[in-house]
């Protein structure tokens, strides 16, 4: 079984495209982009399925889903950091 879906692959390429446009060529720097452009992507891809009542997490009943516009936000917090 391949560890990553397709989709996954496709923001690994995605991610690694925008980290390596950084001002700050450092591997450091660069790995800090990769990291925040990754997770962002990530979820965005997450907030659509918890909209779209499309999410998998593997979690029992009972657990509440995670709140969508907080998980972006969050993210989007992380991106205006890199600026």
């Amino acid at each position: 079984m391949e560890p990553f879906a397709p989709y996954q692959m496709e923001l690994v390429k995605i991610a690694d495209r925008l980290a390596s446009q950084g001002g700050d060529q450092s591997e450091a720097a660069y790995l800090r982009r990769f990291r925040t452009i990754y997770r962002h992507l990530a979820a965005s891809v997450s907030s659509v399925g918890i909209e779209t009542g499309m999410a998998a997490f593997g979690m029992g009943p009972g657990f509440p889903q995670p709140n969508a516009t907080d998980v972006m936000a969050k993210t989007a917090e992380e991106l205006d950091d890199l600026g």
